[in-house]
């Protein structure tokens, strides 16, 4: 930091267990439509490299012969919980659904962020 000179920075704090891994699937079960269950991850993958390229896929499916449609919303840089009024990502198929985020979305220079 050079003194005189404003620094920017985010610090977030996430404090539940329940975190997406890479390699890792989770699976739970929802009981009740209209519910939600809520996952988080980071991603630190263009601090050291603002060209750097990524793609992160968030995917869910069904169960094997249901006829259930599953949604997902993923709200980005910020820890508020995404719902279907409140996203910044969501998917839009019937039954298995999945969100891609990358770092080449129009969505970050739209909202004043690099990568």
């Amino acid at each position: 930091m050079t003194k005189g000179k404003q620094s920017r920075f985010r610090l977030t704090v996430q404090k539940t267990s329940n975190k997406l891994y890479d390699r890792k699937p989770v699976t739970g079960n929802i009981q009740k439509a209209g519910t939600y269950q809520y996952y988080w991850f980071s991603n630190n993958a263009s601090v050291g490299n603002p060209q750097a390229y990524w793609e992160h896929v968030v995917a869910v499916s069904t169960d094997s012969g249901s006829q259930a449609d599953v949604d997902l919303f993923v709200s980005a840089l910020d820890a508020r919980y995404p719902s279907s009024e409140d996203f910044d990502f969501k998917s839009d198929n019937l039954g298995a659904d999945d969100v891609i985020i990358r770092s080449t979305d129009p969505f970050w220079e739209k909202n004043g962020y690099g990568k």
